[in-house]
């Protein structure tokens, strides 16, 4: 079984995927751990270090988070990718054509919820996959 873990490299979803991992790894899955850096559009002159500069943090954690994976027992393989979160969550899903996605749902806040699109409900209707839809109450949010 081949299964895709979507991780935004925060806190919650480290502990999603510790909860994933619980899960899967009885069923002897490989893991590949998506994480997607969204396009960073700002009129600042600083934004170019300021991208390079998160997503180096955000590969350290993704690379912390396989490392984790892979001292559990489990096969892991990273993609890090930039760009629309649910464009590029689908076209990785396209490429490595896994048997289960799992997405991690988190409570944004308004202002979240104001800017930004559901990665699950956009899934739901375009990942043509399995999808593991994790609520908060399923790793302690």
């Amino acid at each position: 079984m081949k299964v895709m873990f979507c991780h935004d490299g925060e806190e919650m979803g480290q502990k999603a995927l510790k909860a994933a991992v619980e899960f899967f790894k009885p069923h002897k899955a490989d893991m590949i751990i998506l994480c997607v850096n969204s396009d960073i559009v700002d009129a600042s002159m600083e934004v170019d270090s300021l991208t390079e500069e998160f997503q180096k943090e955000h590969k350290a954690v993704i690379d912390q988070s396989a490392q984790w994976v892979a001292e559990h027992g489990m096969d892991v393989d990273v993609i890090i990718a930039t760009g629309d979160p649910r464009e590029m969550v689908v076209a990785a899903i396209e490429k490595k054509k896994p048997d289960v996605v799992v997405v991690a749902r988190r409570k944004k806040s308004t202002r979240e919820s104001a800017f930004r699109k559901s990665l699950s409900a956009y899934l739901v209707k375009n990942a043509g996959c399995n999808l593991f839809i994790m609520g908060p109450c399923n790793y302690g949010e």
